[in-house]
């Protein structure tokens, strides 16, 4: 056999072909790489079973104790919680589950609601062998099978976001793909996440564990579909949000989402986005005439720019995405001063406030979930190292975006019912 050595950057390979024999195919012999391979060979069943043990489970993905210290000091376990390469067990999982997603049709199909009955439903009462009591029972079988995430307090097992209406299918910041490389990068809106920002309650240790449980839950992307369309009929808001943790992993993973929400043409559903480019391999996977179909009409996705201060635009993906459906629309963080392309930005109300004020709801506001609005900027999103220092002259058409921001609300809320009827409809005929 010939020698082999473990390159240095091993860890930061999504495969582990280095640590195999390219004489034999097995396993690298010697204690020295068996070691590191009964590590790397872990995968989604070693990381369910970690989990009842993990204490931190952001800080344990990234090979740190728990997330103490000062969120700047490189050093501190804070820090590195957050920036730290995730270990090689974490990083097995997330491949695999990837490669299971592309089980998944990727113009999807899947109807998650045969003869108007949500397969859950079925599911649940084909293994049971008695049909279910309420939801919150189906949760229960949810959960403790593993299909997806379930909140146990909760009928609907879902996410609740308090600054937003509805409820959210949230996964760890960890599984982003394009984001695990953003958040290295000065000026990328990811390195200011506000998931992963000092004190941010979704940083805790049980909702990381219920994103974890929905992330590992796409390895049977099926069963997850089903599942995560049921919880969404159970929630009593017509409002969802697909990710407000986390992203999109793979053009089949959108495949999956559109067809959840058409089996709930009842509900309004906001996708947001980084994966500009999933997002096109996706719509181009449909023939010409099918695109339209793609993206139900009960869904907004919103792609956003990957820098601060960044008009949709400059940005060559967001700019030839977005004019491929007209359900496709941008957002950008800090932008909305930028005129000079003669499209108006809509700042969102709340972005950057405190209390009450960071709410959809203080401010009568729908917007992400509303397609006719093609831009949104949110400034002062993200933790405050984020926040915008604008010139006199930019805060200036800040202000002025605001202000239309707010006429566009008005307008949209207050705007009174039409009733103009058919002439075949007048007894005046």
């Amino acid at each position: 056999m010939s020698l082999h050595t473990i390159p240095m950057v091993a860890k930061f390979h999504h495969t582990n072909e280095h640590l195999y024999c390219n004489d034999c195919g097995n396993p690298l012999h010697g204690s020295v790489v068996s070691s590191i391979l009964d590590e790397v060979v872990k995968s989604i069943e070693e990381v369910r079973n970690m989990m009842g043990d993990v204490t931190d489970m952001q800080a344990h993905v990234r090979g740190v104790e728990n997330q103490r210290g000062d969120s700047k000091d490189k050093e501190s376990n804070q820090y590195k919680s957050r920036y730290n390469d995730i270990t090689p067990v974490y990083q097995k999982a997330i491949n695999e589950v990837r490669d299971k997603l592309t089980e998944y049709p990727l113009t999807g199909g899947i109807d998650f609601r045969p003869n108007g009955v949500h397969a859950m439903d079925s599911i649940y009462q084909n293994n049971m062998n008695k049909p279910a009591f309420n939801s919150k029972e189906v949760n229960r079988f949810i959960r403790e099978n593993d299909i997806k995430g379930a909140i146990k307090d909760s009928p609907h097992g879902l996410s609740k976001n308090s600054k937003m209406p509805g409820g959210s299918e949230d996964m760890p910041t960890a599984t982003c793909k394009l984001g695990s490389i953003l958040r290295n990068k000065d000026g990328s809106t990811c390195k200011h996440c506000y998931v992963d920002k000092p004190g941010a309650f979704m940083k805790r240790n049980d909702p990381q564990k219920h994103y974890w449980r929905n992330f590992l839950g796409l390895s049977n992307p099926h069963l997850y579909g089903a599942a995560l369309s049921y919880q969404i009929a159970q929630h009593p808001d017509s409002r969802f949000r697909f990710q407000s943790s986390g992203d999109s992993q793979s053009p089949h993973h959108f495949a999956l989402k559109m067809d959840v929400a058409r089996a709930n043409p009842d509900k309004q559903f906001w996708l947001a986005t980084r994966e500009a480019k999933m997002l096109k391999d996706y719509i181009e996977a449909h023939s010409f005439e099918m695109r339209d179909f793609a993206i139900p009409s009960n869904v907004t996705v919103r792609v956003s720019t990957q820098d601060e201060g960044v008009h949709p635009e400059e940005e060559h993906m967001v700019r030839r995405v977005t004019k491929m459906h007209p359900n496709i629309t941008a957002t950008s963080v800090n932008a909305a001063h930028k005129d000079q392309y003669g499209s108006k930005a809509y700042t969102c109300p709340s972005a950057g406030k405190t209390g009450d004020e960071n709410s959809c709801e203080f401010h009568n506001c729908n917007a992400c979930w509303d397609s006719s609005i093609p831009w949104i900027d949110y400034s002062g999103h993200g933790d405050k190292d984020i926040h915008p220092d604008y010139s006199e002259e930019d805060m200036e058409k800040v202000i002025q975006a605001m202000g239309e921001s707010q006429r566009i609300r008005d307008m949209k809320t207050e705007q009174p019912v039409s009733r103009v009827i058919p002439d075949y409809f007048n007894l005046n005929q």
